[in-house]
């Protein structure tokens, strides 16, 4: 199974996206599957890979081959590992598109909880950590460019 970096490293290269971001990206995709693995998001229906499956393959306990879609798939999206071994995963694609991240320190805290929402409000994905011992905190806000523009984003 290939972990999502290089799933998405393929895709770009056939004009094609997932639209999720993650940073767990070095994950497989059944291991994102079995432990949930999600990025944040409020401007999109979801950020977790789950929800783009469209068809499961596991192997069960027994080494039964089993075909999960339908009402099935949807017990098994997030399976923590209790469904078996995922062999082979069915994910819904878009047009390709890239995202930047932009990361910036803050050495002040003060008033964060009242800046949460608006940078979730505001931000295709974004992710904060906070360092409370120190009244500090960072933050990495995604956001689309188009699939043209120059540089690393993806």
């Amino acid at each position: 199974m290939l972990r999502f970096n290089d799933l998405n490293d393929f895709l770009r290269h056939q004009g094609y996206a997932i639209n999720m971001v993650t940073e767990l990206a070095i994950f497989t995709s059944g291991g994102m599957l079995g432990s949930g693995t999600h990025g944040s998001t409020l401007t999109k229906p979801s950020n977790m890979l789950a929800d783009y499956v469209t068809e499961l393959k596991v192997v069960d306990g027994q080494g039964n081959v089993r075909v999960l879609n339908g009402d099935l798939l949807d017990a098994a999206r997030v399976n923590l590992g209790v469904l078996g071994v995922v062999v082979e995963v069915t994910l819904a694609l878009e047009d390709a598109f890239k995202v930047s991240a932009e990361v910036k320190g803050y050495r002040d805290d003060t008033g964060l909880e009242d800046k949460v929402l608006e940078i979730a409000r505001n931000n295709y994905s974004a992710n904060i950590a906070w360092f409370p011992g120190l009244g500090r905190y960072t933050t990495t806000l995604y956001n689309p460019v188009p699939a043209g523009t120059p540089g690393q984003a993806y």
